[in-house]
């Protein structure tokens, strides 16, 4: 078990979210392992809390997937398959698509306008720079631009679903791709 584990706590939610989150956390990022037990107590003094908002959290995780309960052992982070991923870059990849055609209905000319001044300005800053910060700076563009088209196609909820599905993504890789699944929204300004 990770010895990293740390309450963020927030003001607004109940404790059993704060450590749902932590939690939360910590399997996307790979901080507890595929098939690693979540034993309560151990949990619980890891984080400082009573072993109630850990059972709570650990019910909440098994809603979503990411932890199973096995009989006679006990709550575990929940394995991911290869077809579980490949449906996750799917979902991504539809939600993207739809992001973008949302986006293109409802975005104002001012929002377009200042996106275009931003894309134009980056990329003249951009290329004045060596060719590795060159890479580097394009990549964090491009991330930016998903971020901004997502911002203007989905409700908060949805950018989180967005977030939980790429942080899955990263965390639990395909090594044998039949198909490209690096799929990013990109926009590229006229200059």
């Amino acid at each position: 078990m990770t010895d990293n584990l740390e309450l963020n706590m927030n003001a607004y939610l109940p404790l059993r979210d704060v450590v749902f989150n932590t939690l939360r956390e910590a399997i996307l990022k790979g901080e507890l392992k595929p098939g690693e037990r979540l034993m309560e107590l151990q949990l619980a003094s890891k984080l400082g809390v009573s072993r109630t908002p850990i059972r709570e959290a650990i019910r909440m995780l098994e809603q979503e997937g990411l932890a199973v309960t096995v009989p006679r052992r006990g709550a575990e982070v929940a394995r991911m398959t290869e077809k579980d991923m490949e449906d996750v870059l799917q979902i991504r990849a539809a939600l993207d698509e739809l992001a973008v055609q949302l986006a293109t209905e409802q975005i104002t000319d001012e929002q377009f306008e200042e996106a275009l001044q931003y894309a134009r300005h980056k990329q003249v800053y951009i290329y004045q720079r060596e060719p590795r910060a060159v890479v580097m700076q394009h990549w964090y563009l491009v991330k930016l631009t998903e971020e901004y088209v997502r911002s203007l196609a989905f409700s908060k909820f949805t950018m989180d679903l967005c977030r939980t599905l790429r942080d899955m993504e990263k965390e639990h890789p395909i090594t044998d791709r039949s198909a490209p699944t690096d799929i990013h929204i990109v926009a590229v300004p006229v200059l």
